[in-house]
């Protein structure tokens, strides 16, 4: 299984705090297989390759098993998905792309330029349509997200809003917050820091 780091947002970002393993802060305190609040204990690392719109880097994951029920948890940073090699950086050019009208086709070539791209129309879509599919069911969440942050922000009465609305709303936040981009707050708000997918 798989927890989310919630404030490493950036890959450089991460493997500067992760140089000499994971912080304390960082360390899953819930099993996600028992539930049982619990400290879970350092079980290694594995390395993952990323693409983000950086570059390519190598990274650690570090694993954690639980004492109770022994089996293990990874923790993944916020701008990974889960078995994903793109970073969320990348995922959301394509999305914005779309957003602003742009064809798969147009975004696929757009992609070669891309570390790690190219990347096929399929992927494109398979990205769209995941991404989407997250929005429409957490966007309820998200409102309140930004609302219990940035009470004055006028938020949309009418939720299913699409892209262009939430990236506008993101766009507003940007000098003032250190939140990271739309995708990555998504992300965050799927994979709660308490919960995580299997082993590797």
């Amino acid at each position: 299984m798989s927890s989310v780091i919630d404030r490493n947002s950036d890959v450089k970002c991460y493997l500067q705090i992760c140089s000499n393993g994971i912080p304390e802060a960082d360390r899953p305190r819930v099993c996600p297989r028992c539930s049982e609040t619990v400290m879970l204990h350092r079980h290694g690392r594995f390395f993952r390759s990323v693409f983000s719109l950086a570059g390519r880097f190598v990274i650690p994951i570090f694993r954690f098993r639980c004492p109770r029920c022994t089996r293990t948890t990874s923790v993944l940073p916020a701008f990974l998905l889960l078995k994903q090699q793109t970073a969320v950086d990348i995922q959301e050019e394509v999305v914005r792309g779309e957003t602003d009208g742009a064809s798969r086709q147009t975004l696929a070539e757009t992609s070669a330029a891309w570390p790690g791209g190219p990347w096929s129309v399929r992927t494109i879509r398979r990205w769209c349509r995941r991404w989407k599919d997250m929005l429409s069911g957490l966007e309820d969440r998200l409102a309140a997200w930004l609302l219990s942050r940035y009470p004055q922000m006028a938020l949309p009465r009418k939720r299913a809003s699409g892209w262009s609305l939430w990236f506008a709303c993101w766009e507003w936040l940007r000098p003032s917050a250190q939140e990271g981009s739309l995708l990555h707050r998504l992300n965050r708000l799927a994979r709660p820091l308490s919960l995580t997918a299997p082993g590797r």
